[in-house]
């Protein structure tokens, strides 16, 4: 019986828009989903830190005009940091964009543990993390969103790294955003990392890679090197009901790149259910 994947362009591409015309582009394109990026860096225009009501009313409004509903709010804040202090204050910003998710119905916060190199962790950074995941977990939970956890380069480069992570919130309400691409960009088998953290997976993104020579980067999928067939497989037969976020280079061409990925991400699909 064929599949209906529920897809979504990744909102960092799209991020110099603000919301309305964001959310008009991804009806254009074919998303009836949408995930938007929450910072207040001046090159992000989706929403700031602390959402004001009349900016969460326009959220709403947005919606209804275009019929695509947001899913997911992406932070850029970080919980593998030096400073406790700051670690502190990240939790207690994320927890205001809990809110603000709840209350506009989106499922996911996703979320970066850091970009802490591996030669100065130690055991007290990874603790402080799960700590502050922890803490997130609980305040999201009564409120129906789920903290997804990306794995985005430093301590959280490997499955086994995102693990340990894991293990350190051991929380339930505290999942993964598997993110194929990024495991092979930072030098781990995508396929071998989804192994490991598969029964923690709650979100996706998807983009493909592509080789030249010794160096890899960003392509549309299914016109890279790597085969997802086990990922995408592995996941419809473990009964994944989370959302497919489309992530894919800036620049000339990407709207057709997203169209294509979509494609490629339906018959695999297609095939694995047949």
């Amino acid at each position: 019986m064929p599949v209906t994947l529920k897809t979504a362009p990744c909102g960092w591409g799209f991020r110099h828009l603000e919301i309305a015309p964001y959310l008009e582009e991804c009806a254009r394109l074919g998303f009836g989903h949408a995930e938007i990026n929450v910072s207040d860096r001046d090159d992000i225009r989706h929403l700031g830190c602390k959402p004001r009501p009349a900016e969460l009313r326009r959220i709403a409004e947005a919606e209804r005009a275009s019929g695509v509903k947001i899913v997911c709010f992406c932070t850029g804040l970080t919980f593998l940091e030096d400073d406790p202090e700051q670690v502190r204050a990240n939790v207690r910003a994320a927890r205001t964009i809990i809110e603000a998710a709840s209350e506009c119905g989106a499922q996911v916060l996703r979320v970066f543990a850091g970009w802490l190199p591996l030669v100065r962790a130690r055991a007290d950074h990874y603790r402080r993390c799960g700590d502050a995941l922890a803490e997130l977990g609980d305040y999201a939970a009564p409120r129906g969103v789920t903290v997804a956890l990306e794995n985005h380069g430093g301590l959280s480069s490997t499955g086994a790294q995102m693990l340990r992570l894991l293990t350190m919130a051991d929380h339930p309400n505290v999942a993964v955003n598997y993110d194929g691409g990024n495991f092979a960009l930072h030098g781990e088998d995508p396929v071998s990392a989804f192994l490991l953290l598969r029964p923690h997976i709650r979100y996706t993104h998807w983009k493909g890679i592509r080789t030249d020579g010794d160096e890899l980067s960003a392509c549309a999928l299914g016109e890279g090197a790597f085969d997802w067939t086990p990922v995408v497989h592995g996941l419809l037969e473990d009964g994944y009901q989370g959302y497919w976020t489309l992530e894919l280079p800036e620049g000339e061409g990407m709207e057709e790149a997203l169209t294509r990925s979509v494609q490629h991400l339906q018959d695999l699909a297609a095939r694995a259910t047949a």
